[in-house]
């Protein structure tokens, strides 16, 4: 904040080596400074400056960080405020993984108005849900590609986000239809290919990248387990297992979840097939079966306690 925060444009510098200041306004860059700062005056409410950044980074980001004509964000811009017409909105190293997670990090300590009206866009098949999952790019800009590396195709651990924010929400029928038409396709390209890529090209439906890339083939492998592996508990980003006793046939499972929000958070649970009851903090819950093996349960946004699941 004291060295590379400018309040006088509102905006975050670039880098600093020894005393050169790198003054370019780089996407990324800005992006991290609002999730940043904001994660700094949660920490400390009194240090209320930290907010002012927020809130000025933001209006930086919409007023001159932004391309007008598309959506998308310069790349950099200089520091009188002026922009190379020449560069690439979107290349091989520049995704949606910054301003992407920042909007994700942001959404939900937001209003409920832009949270409703993010998911709306996400579940839209004219803006963003593809036959092959997620968009990483709005399929409505002007920029969007049907093919290509970043662009025209759905990354695997760009949608897993969504999907554990989903469930941080309980909003089942958003995360199921993140992860299991993401195992279906999983499934169809490992059969033809013997194999999995990091992302899934729109157009054609066919894998894409680099193969056999752990980082990004791994959310498959938390669907499945998540769908298919009695005893086992999958949470949002906000919920904390305490101690996990779930066994294929029941057990306990100490769980504290940190929302804010006032409403619910989600719970999947993986038991062999069988008849179940639901008790939280000795209370019976409602759970719906979604497969013979998976439950959804949802409980309130900051609670915390022992769910017992008795057969």
């Amino acid at each position: 904040y004291e060295h590379a925060y400018d309040a006088g444009c509102g905006c975050f510098y670039n880098e600093r080596e020894v005393d050169k200041i790198d003054k370019q306004r780089i996407w990324w860059v800005q992006a991290e400074a609002v999730v940043g700062f904001c994660n700094a005056w949660q920490r400390a409410p009194e240090h209320e400056e930290y907010m002012h950044a927020v809130e000025a980074i933001w209006n930086y980001i919409l007023t001159k960080q932004v391309d007008a004509r598309s959506g998308e964000w310069f790349e950099s811009v200089k520091e009188d405020g002026s922009v190379d017409v020449n560069q690439g909105l979107v290349h091989a190293w520049k995704c949606p993984y910054h301003n992407g997670r920042m909007c994700i990090e942001m959404v939900r300590r937001l209003t409920e108005e832009q949270h409703k009206i993010l998911w709306q866009k996400l579940r839209s098949t004219k803006r963003f849900r593809s036959k092959t999952g997620i968009s990483t790019v709005d399929m409505t800009a002007p920029y969007f590609k049907n093919d290509g590396y970043a662009n025209g195709v759905n990354w695997t651990a760009f949608e897993y986000f969504l999907w554990k924010t989903a469930l941080d929400d309980a909003m089942f029928t958003d995360a199921w239809n993140i992860a299991y038409p993401a195992l279906e396709l999983w499934q169809k390209e490992c059969e033809t290919f013997y194999g999995c890529f990091e992302h899934f090209v729109i157009r054609s439906g066919r894998g894409n990248g680099w193969p056999h890339f752990s980082s990004f083939s791994t959310p498959y492998c938390c669907y499945f387990h998540a769908f298919y592996t009695p005893g086992r508990v999958t949470t949002g980003f906000d919920t904390l297992i305490l101690a996990n006793k779930l066994t294929p046939s029941g057990g306990m499972v100490t769980l504290q979840n940190t929302g804010t929000k006032g409403g619910l958070f989600g719970l999947l649970l993986s038991l062999e097939a069988g008849e179940y009851s639901f008790f939280f903090n000795g209370k019976r819950v409602k759970a719906n079966r979604k497969l013979d093996c998976l439950w959804e349960i949802a409980l309130p946004q900051g609670s915390k306690g022992v769910l017992k699941v008795v057969k």
